[in-house]
């Protein structure tokens, strides 16, 4: 990889995060990861990422919370957001778009997500995809 480029994991899922990681690294790039939307939100604001890869579902702030409190810092408003969870409704992508993120739904193919993620990155688009 070229570019390398810092991703920020916010997931309260272990496993989840570690993999995901272990991906990105794979990749070349830099990685971070927070355990849950406060310590993520404040991980972004300290040393804003590339790219922010955003569980939905977690206690206390949940993935929507995470991204609206991003998009509203002018410090970390452009950040390329991917949203995803297990746990779909119809109205998350719909939530997604509105607030600029992009959503997948677990169980997801990990390469299409490290692409969907460097899309996003190289493309300089919140929402390329």
């Amino acid at each position: 990889m070229q570019n390398t480029k810092l991703v920020l994991i916010i997931d309260d899922e272990p496993v989840i995060a570690w993999l995901l990681a272990s991906a990105f690294r794979d990749r070349g790039h830099g990685v971070e990861i927070a355990t849950n939307g406060m310590d993520g939100l404040a991980q972004a604001r300290r040393h804003p990422p590339d790219a922010v890869v955003l569980d939905v579902m977690m206690p206390e702030m949940d993935g929507f919370s995470v991204l609206e409190a991003l998009r509203s810092d002018p410090n970390t408003a452009a950040i390329p957001v991917l949203l995803m969870s297990a746990a779909f409704e119809p109205s998350y992508r719909q939530r997604a778009d509105q607030q600029g993120g992009v959503f997948i739904e677990k169980p997801f193919d990990w390469a299409k997500l490290v692409r969907t993620v460097e899309s996003m990155l190289f493309s300089g688009d919140p929402a390329a995809a």
